[in-house]
């Protein structure tokens, strides 16, 4: 006698149940994508006890006739699918045919619907794997589905549940996640009665997004980009919004929303510098491309893809992700307090004893300025090369005459050189600097639309880094000798990693010989001439010794951002007035000019708009 058996039907199929079939919030996503590909345009979940006890999905698709719904609950029947070359090139969500199979015969299902040719529509049901008669019933156009008693075959498979407040966690989740990606319909989710959320229809893909996600007022970055066959569609939150994990950044293949770490990663990586450390972006990234090229069929709920070329998917993510950075406006917003009643705004003893000296004899038109050279910060605060003589007003009133875009020929306007111009906004180029410090530690610029703060410290570090790590790709580090050279004494494991990573070293630019059982610095990168060199070279073979390795590329960018905090100038240094306008006029040579390499933000901006409602003036 055959040691083989044949599993019956209803076994197979709850076999398959438990491969699909995880918890509530699986079944939803099998039975909303069949109404998404049925072409509805509103969808309705209602759930009671986060599912356990009932899902009912509510859709207005295409429906289905008396003789499908038989089939509708048969294993490996579906009508996505007729042949081996269909399953090369899925473009639906659903395509196996096993969902309702398997939800039937683990739960007491009913189907009533009606296809859109027929005036009559039909129901059937299925307690535990027993289906029943068909019967007519009235029903509009499109197909309703209950799901009552989940597991109530399988007592095991309930305990494996967790606790409703989880499981409806799970479920709200898999519906935004499909709601995101399909904004022509409207959705709305219910628990025991109580509205969860309600969506309607919407225009773009952009308004589905910014009507889910919670991203303020802010609004989404969007990028088209197409590489080597692959188009991407990415919108991306501005950096200032961003998280502790990434729960929020959605991937979709084809339109089916995948777990992806290729996509993630390289996703991450192109927000490298503009977060901070730990810190996660919100993100929905839309990928399209040809269906051989991705094998959805990999994973049981289609929660995974295999790619025909990763390095291509990785690089189409990263490239598309940058350029959407790159050519946003990245300067957060600040509230200037909250509209709560008992705000007091706090007084430093600073602010209780600085009293700016004014002509109070014409205030009116009060406009001091300060004759002295731009320049170009050498990326230090000492090096300056003189350019042309200007007029560079200290912030203070101005008439509504700057405000006009037409050029005038007033001289003062004549005589500012564009380079102190804001370069940020083309509207501004012609419009003079304006500018204060305070605290030794922050410049506030006036611009056309209110005010931006910039931290001295962090845009000095950002210009720094950008032009260093340029440098270094190109293998072309400025040097500067040492007037004086540095003698070095390191200690055995100090003169051990150094013997090991000089020649890096050389390529970081800096020149080094050693004496006996000193290290002698001769010259460090041109940028980096104002650090103290000991303590630069000791922080470095700290670093290298650190991460364990002695290839420069693999500690690139920490080393270089090191690098760059320490030549930066600090908060608290007074800078003078060539050393502001040079500093706002290089903010145009970074890579990423509105965050420093660790990620923080170095300029804020208050808008007119906001100063006018706090003030009350709206």
């Amino acid at each position: 006698m055959s040691k083989i058996k044949v599993l019956p039907p209803l076994l197979v199929n709850q076999i398959a149940a438990g491969e699909c079939i995880e918890r509530p919030a699986s079944i939803v996503k099998e039975l909303v994508e069949n109404s998404i590909d049925a072409g509805a345009t509103s969808i309705e979940v209602a759930v009671e006890e986060a599912g356990t006890r009932l899902i009912r999905i509510t859709d207005n698709g295409c429906g289905m006739t008396k003789d499908d719904l038989p089939l509708a609950i048969t294993s490996h029947a579906t009508s996505k699918l007729q042949s081996v070359d269909d399953l090369l090139k899925i473009k639906t969500l659903g395509f196996r045919g096993e969902a309702l199979a398997s939800v039937a015969s683990v739960a007491d299902v009913s189907i009533a619907s009606c296809s859109s040719d027929e005036t009559t529509g039909y129901k059937i049901r299925s307690f535990g794997g027993e289906v029943r008669e068909i019967e007519p019933v009235a029903v509009n156009c499109g197909t309703i589905i209950e799901v009552h008693d989940l597991f109530f075959n399988i007592p095991a498979r309930r305990k494996f549940l967790k606790k409703n407040a989880t499981e409806m966690g799970h479920i709200t989740d898999t519906l935004i996640k499909l709601a995101l990606s399909y904004n022509k319909a409207a959705f709305k989710l219910t628990n025991n009665g109580k509205t969860v959320f309600d969506v309607p229809e919407m225009p773009t893909l952009k308004e589905r997004i910014e009507q889910l996600l919670t991203i303020g007022e802010c609004e989404m970055l969007e990028i088209s980009y197409e590489r080597n066959g692959i188009e991407v569609q990415a919108y991306l939150a501005p950096p200032e919004i961003n998280r502790p994990n990434s729960k929020q950044q959605y991937v979709y293949i084809n339109g089916r929303c995948i777990k992806d770490r290729i996509v993630i990663r390289a996703l991450a990586d192109a927000y490298s510098d503009y977060l901070p450390m730990r810190r996660h972006a919100v993100a929905v990234l839309f990928l399209e491309m040809h269906p051989e090229d991705v094998d959805v069929n990999v994973h049981p709920t289609k929660a995974e893809v295999r790619y025909r070329d990763s390095s291509g998917i990785y690089s189409a993510v990263y490239h598309a992700t940058l350029e959407g950075l790159r050519k946003g406006d990245l300067t957060p917003s600040i509230p200037i307090f909250s509209d709560n009643n008992d705000y007091t705004p706090f007084t430093t003893q600073a602010q209780k004893t600085y009293e700016p000296t004014v002509n109070t004899s014409n205030t009116q038109n009060y406009m001091p300025t300060t004759s002295f050279p731009t320049s170009t910060i050498n990326e230090t605060t000492s090096n300056y090369n003189e350019v042309s003589q200007v007029q560079v007003p200290v912030f203070d009133n101005i008439s509504e005459e700057r405000y006009s875009t037409t050029k005038t020929n007033n001289s003062s306007t004549q005589t500012t050189s564009q380079s102190t111009n804001n370069l940020f906004n083309e509207e501004e180029k012609n419009l003079p600097l304006r500018w204060f410090q305070i605290h030794d530690s922050y410049i506030i610029i006036e611009t056309l639309r209110g005010i931006e703060i910039i931290d001295q410290h962090a845009l000095h570090e950002r210009i720094i880094y950008s032009k260093l790590k340029k440098q270094v790709a190109q293998k072309n580090v400025q040097s500067q000798l040492l007037l004086f050279p540095v003698t070095v004494r390191l200690t055995a494991t100090e003169m051990a990693t150094f013997n090991q990573s000089q020649q890096h070293l050389q390529e970081l630019g800096m020149e080094m010989e050693v004496v006996r059982d000193d290290v002698v610095i001769r010259a460090l990168p041109q940028l980096l001439s104002d650090i103290h060199a000991g303590d630069l070279l000791r922080d470095i073979l700290e670093e290298f010794e650190r991460k364990n390795k002695v290839n420069i590329s693999d500690i690139i960018d920490p080393l270089i951002e090191m690098m760059s905090c320490k030549a930066a100038i600090k908060a608290g240094d007074n800078l003078t007035p060539e050393e502001v306008v040079s500093l706002i006029q290089r903010r145009q040579d970074a890579d990423n000019p509105f965050h420093c390499p660790h990620g923080r933000p170095t300029t804020l901006k208050i808008t007119l708009k906001e100063l006018e409602k706090h003030f009350k003036r709206t």
